[in-house]
């Protein structure tokens, strides 16, 4: 097994614990389906950065404001931060509306940044892209590697460069076609 490959699987193996010691998953699974996206449903981790959807059919803010409280409260995150984009649309590139959290965790002095969604959209295009790119590397496994190469070469030490996001990396290793 390459070093890469390797160290993906250690870096999900952290994630999971963390999920784990943290009972994150328990705390939003009561608000809907959880989907994750990215580097950890594909078994290409590089970053410290876990990325995951909760659908649901209708937002519950009571419960928002209650879990962000558990959160804060647990005092096991350095950070806890909450955006409500349900009425507008976020300033960003993302086409999606709903509750945003993003968390950050401190293992080791390291941080680990979660980004989450919280969305009564029915179509995701993140969940419907990350598991076409799942079903590729299914079909490719060695291509896992040179997504970590290329993740390693444009990694600066908190992003890629130039605004390079892991779609980029995946279409550039597997082809422009890999969400058809």
């Amino acid at each position: 097994m390459h070093s890469l490959t390797r160290q993906s699987q250690q870096l999900k193996e952290a994630a999971d614990s963390i999920m784990r010691q943290t009972h994150l998953l328990k705390q939003f699974e009561s608000l809907g389906a959880i989907f994750f996206v990215g580097g950890y449903e594909l078994g290409v981790m590089y970053r410290r950065d876990i990325d995951f959807y909760i659908q649901t059919r209708t937002y519950n803010s009571t419960q928002v404001k209650n879990i962000t409280k558990q959160l804060i409260d647990s005092e096991k995150f350095q950070t806890v931060a909450l955006a409500d984009w349900t009425e507008h649309k976020p300033p960003t590139n993302i086409d999606i509306q709903g509750y945003y959290w993003q968390l950050v965790y401190y293992q080791d002095q390291t941080p680990w940044k979660f980004d989450i969604w919280y969305t009564t959209q029915t179509e995701l295009q993140a969940v419907k892209d990350t598991q076409s790119i799942k079903q590729k590397l299914a079909k490719n496994p060695e291509a896992k590697e040179e997504i970590l190469k290329l993740k390693q070469k444009y990694f600066n030490g908190q992003k890629y460069i130039n605004n390079l996001t892991g779609m980029d990396i995946y279409m550039q290793i597997l082809g422009k076609d890999v969400l058809k």
